[in-house]
């Protein structure tokens, strides 16, 4: 018998040699000791026929031998085929693989989830869905949806709508004029609101962090944006609590400006604990002169970015021909 079969006329001719008819009976090849296969394989019978089937833990990676030494190990650790707990380590062995516990002899199961140790067995609710329920079972986390137990007295009303007693009915938007029905949703003036049973519930619209120096809240929206120009930030969501010096040692809150002691061209500004020197706009300038006696001259965008000085410390000024 060849060891290998590369065509399909050689497999069919195979299949064949394997069929002993006797009368209306066949043979069990495995049973009667005709069949020796790979230590890697299982023999298995069929009516007419056998073959060598990999066991659990081998494959034959698409290349069939009649014995099954084709059959290759299964590297279940590096396929991620295993079902390890998160804080045990997988060994892979030859036809399987094993959890091993890297400190000790017993590991606990328990979970990371969000940054915090869950143990195992524990369940908990999702900070930021009510309504989601996760639990740690030997190392993983597990969520779904809450199950609506109506027959339980505890039953969330407010994720389970229709576990209440009560009649349903309708609720009336902030307007005056929509109507929607229990279980909607809406936002509301930057909240999240919801109609349950007749009665509206909010609370505020989550927003991502925004990770810059300066932030704008912009009209119409309900979250902050990042921008570069300092003087576009919103004062209060910058931190006003933070001050600055000017040049009379005058503490200034931040976002507050003045018009620099002894210039009459010259705006100050305090925008997070540094001050910013800006050439003051054409209305400030008209009928005004510079410090030697030049006109103050049409205000340019320009020139005026150009002259914008930060300073971590002491306040100066710089004049602008």
């Amino acid at each position: 018998m060849s060891s290998s079969l590369k065509t399909q006329a050689d497999l069919q001719s195979f299949w064949k040699s394997l069929v002993i008819v006797m009368g209306e009976g066949y043979i069990d090849e495995c049973s009667d000791g005709f069949v020796q296969c790979d230590s890697r394989a299982n023999c298995i019978n069929l009516p007419g026929w056998y073959h060598c089937e990999c066991r659990d833990g081998y494959h034959d990676n698409g290349m069939f031998s009649p014995s099954g030494e084709s059959c290759e190990d299964i590297d279940e650790c590096g396929t991620g085929r295993h079902s390890c707990a998160n804080d045990t380590i997988c060994f892979n062995l030859d036809g399987g693989y094993d959890c091993r516990c890297p400190h000790g002899k017993n590991c606990t199961g328990d979970c990371i989830h969000d940054g915090k140790v869950k143990h195992n067995g524990q369940i908990w609710v999702l900070e930021n869905d009510r309504c989601s329920v996760c639990s740690c079972q030997n190392g993983f986390v597990m969520c779904r949806r809450m199950v609506c137990d109506c027959e339980n007295p505890t039953v969330d009303l407010f994720c389970c709508p229709e576990c209440d007693p009560r009649l349903s009915s309708q609720c009336l938007h902030q307007n005056g004029e929509t109507l929607y029905n229990s279980g909607d949703t809406w936002v509301q003036n930057c909240q999240q609101c919801r109609c349950l049973q007749g009665e509206v519930d909010c609370w505020p619209l989550p927003c991502p962090e925004v990770e810059c120096e300066f932030s704008v809240l912009p009209e119409n929206e309900c979250c902050p944006r990042c921008v570069t120009d300092p003087c576009q930030a919103d004062t209060i969501r910058n931190d006003i609590t933070k001050t600055c010096l000017d040049e009379m040692n005058v503490v200034r809150f931040t976002g507050s400006s003045w018009i620099k002691h002894g210039t009459e061209c010259t705006l100050c500004q305090c925008k997070i604990a540094h001050t910013e020197n800006l050439s003051i706009i054409a209305e400030y300038c008209i009928g005004k002169r510079w410090p030697r006696g030049e006109e103050c001259g049409i205000w340019n965008p320009a020139t005026w970015i150009e002259n914008l000085v930060n300073l971590t410390s002491n306040v100066t000024s710089r004049d602008i021909y």
